[in-house]
């Protein structure tokens, strides 16, 4: 079989096993049966697996192990294939079909390979060997053959494969293997019977006939094992291909059906018309959709049914308007947000414990079986979609249950979406409104702030200063030193109000992007601080040409900042060094100071916390806080470097120029 595509891919329409490929290695780039799968060498690939089978069991691992390990990788696989082919269901079913088959094939070869290896290690021929067999082939989820490699008759078959034939096993123990071929496998029975008989290990697809005489299709795949506890038999695996089109074919629809949801957003009563009529067609005969508001009250309904004259007459019974939930089945699926299935139910008792405005609808239906889902999104539950049916022989199942309640939730999320869209105008208008009156308020603050508080301390440092120079003669050393302390903290207390002022304007005027050239103007504030410390010796560095997009009054007052930080805390440095570098998207500011230790660092950028005591440099600490105000308020980020005594880097990202 080396390089070519087995049997069971063979089936597949043309691309289906490259698509399925191209995504799953992309989903699970380590796996080395992937690969070497994808190389079409399916010897190498059993061999592969064989190999793990060996291992697992060497390794002491359950057999659950590889179990799981299949679950995770169609987990990781599915919802990329979705992903990459959701708009071409038929591409998508194959490309689905392809991954349950190599999953499943997997675990049969394995499954062998891990039996085998375990009796082994557990002594040839052993009672504890034969049951170890048993056992997990039993609990294998697909169906598993035993048979006698001469007579082909069967010694043993596992749960799975009696309820896919509906036997009892005990009842298919002894048969001979081909007499359960359909009747349409005749012509391929001899044939099969040949290559088995021949051949160590083959892979066929034929149809199997039920103990009721329908017929299912399977994949086959067997092979010889020489050393199992009952001697040397044919091990054969067989995978149920209508499941695996069953499970493809509901990934198909729920995908379908989401992008319909998706669509009708802008429109909340078409939108829940459309999942009453999908519910309805897909899993019931007729479905009744409520939605709630947040206090629970009913506010839309919509209704389906299959048959137009009783939808019509159903309808029409319900036209007073939405009804209330009651206290029976519907009630309980809101207050447990999970679904209710009654497979069998009185059509008089329906009616009699429904509220009394919906017994004319149920009247005319006439329900035998009942299954309500929550539409559930975001936590909560908008509604409820109640489907019915009104043949007896056709209960409402688990599998309806579970399949109902995945279009609900795709439903809940398109009817949440629809109700955002619908208020958005609304909640912007709010959200503005409070945001204009956040605005007034701060400005009010800041004029008081700026008069108010200002103005008796420029009255304090005044008064202070005419005391000082008038009467200094008439205090002592200590009463010289309590007036200098009070003219201190008064302007101390005047540099926090400005500080104050500029952190509180850096978001109230109107942001204006422009291109700023950021290189020249560091250049120009580090050229003033020289001017006004000339005493200083600082080398600077400026990368030239850093260009970014901002606002430019912001982007000074930010400068300022950093390289005001930067100057000030080299000043115990000789030479100090300051740097300014890096691109349009990241520059950064970097220095040769006093540094800090970064366990510290969300410190950094709260308004008047300092990290250094005010004997040994001087401030507010207000100015790493507005910066931290600018770079959020130009949607970008700051980050720091910094070692106690060894300087620190300061890296902003704003917007990179095109």
């Amino acid at each position: 079989m080396s390089g070519e595509q087995p049997v069971w891919f063979e089936m597949r329409a043309p691309g289906a096993v490259r698509d399925f490929f191209t995504v799953a290695t992309r989903a699970l780039p380590d796996d080395p049966g992937l690969g070497i799968a994808a190389g079409g060498d399916w010897t190498a690939l059993e061999a592969h697996l064989g190999a793990a089978g060996a291992q697992f069991a060497k390794d002491g691992h359950e057999f659950a192990v590889w179990s799981a390990i299949a679950t995770k990788s169609y987990a990781a696989i599915a919802p990329l294939l979705v992903a990459e082919y959701g708009a071409e269901p038929a591409r998508l079913t194959e490309a689905l079909l392809v991954l349950g088959e190599y999953l499943e094939r997997c675990l049969a070869v394995i499954a062998r390979t891990y039996s085998v290896t375990k009796q082994k290690l557990l002594g040839r021929g052993t009672a504890e060997a034969a049951a170890l067999w048993s056992h997990v082939l039993d609990q294998a989820v697909f169906g598993v053959v035993i048979t006698e490699s001469t007579t082909n008759r069967v010694r043993w078959v596992n749960a799975a494969y009696a309820r896919l034939l509906g036997y009892a096993p005990d009842d298919l123990v002894g048969m001979e293997g081909t007499s359960l071929l359909a009747p349409s496998a005749n012509t391929r029975a001899l044939e099969i019977r040949t290559q088995t008989a021949s051949e160590h290990a083959m892979t066929f697809v034929v149809e199997l006939l039920r103990k009721d005489r329908t017929t299912v299709p399977v994949l086959i795949s067997t092979s010889i094992v020489e050393e199992a506890p009952m001697g040397r038999v044919r091990v054969s695996t067989v995978l149920d291909n209508t499941q695996l089109a069953k499970s493809t074919s509901r990934i198909e629809i729920l995908s379908r059906t989401a992008h319909e949801l998706a669509a009708a957003k802008g429109d909340i009563e078409a939108l829940i018309d459309l999942v009453a009529r999908r519910l309805g067609e897909i899993i019931g005969e007729s479905c009744a959709v409520r939605l709630l508001d947040e206090t629970g009250e009913v506010t839309e309904t919509a209704f389906f049914h299959v048959d137009p004259e009783i939808q019509s007459a159903a309808r029409a019974a319900m036209a007073n308007g939405p009804q209330p939930l009651g206290t029976g089945i519907a009630h309980k699926v809101i207050a447990s947000r999970r679904a209710i299935r009654v497979p069998e139910v009185d059509p008089a008792a329906v009616i009699a414990q429904a509220p009394e405005g919906l017994r004319p609808m149920l009247e005319v239906l006439k329900v035998r079986s009942l299954l309500a889902v929550p539409l559930n999104a975001r936590g909560r539950t908008l509604g409820i979609a109640t489907l019915l049916r009104s043949r007896g022989d056709r209960p409402f199942t688990i599998d309806d249950e579970r399949f109902a309640q995945d279009l609900a939730d795709r439903a809940g999320l398109a009817i949440d979406n629809a109700t955002l869209v619908d208020t958005l105008e609304e909640r912007v208008a709010e959200r503005t409104r409070a945001l204009e009156g956040s605005n007034r308020e701060l400005e009010s603050f800041s004029y008081s702030v700026s008069h108010d508080l200002r103005a008796p301390l420029r009255a304090i440092d005044s008064f202070a200063a005419l005391l000082e120079e008038d009467h200094a003669h008439q205090l002592d050393t200590d009463g010289k030193h309590m007036l200098g302390r009070v003219r201190g903290n008064a302007q101390r207390m005047a540099s926090l109000i400005e500080g104050l002022l500029a952190l509180s304007g850096v978001t109230r005027a109107t942001m204006m992007r422009a291109r700023v050239e950021l290189s020249a103007l560091a250049q120009e504030i580090l050229n003033e601080l020289a001017r006004m410390d000339p005493t200083r010796r600082v080398t600077t560095h400026v990368k030239p040409g850093i260009t970014v997009s901002a606002d430019v009054r912001l982007v000074r007052i930010l400068l300022e900042n950093l390289l005001g930080n930067a100057w000030k805390f080299t000043a115990k440095r000789d030479p100090a060094e300051i740097t300014v570098g890096g691109d349009a998207t990241t520059f950064f500011v970097r220095d040769n100071g006093a540094g800090f230790d970064m366990r510290y660092v969300d410190d950094l950028f709260r308004p008047f916390h300092r990290l250094h005591h005010a004997d040994e440099f001087a401030g507010t600490g207000v100015g790493l806080a507005t910066v931290h105000r600018v770079v959020r308020h130009h949607g970008g980020k700051i980050r720091v470097e910094a070692a106690p005594d060894q300087g620190a880097t300061f890296f902003v990202t704003l917007v990179a120029i095109d």
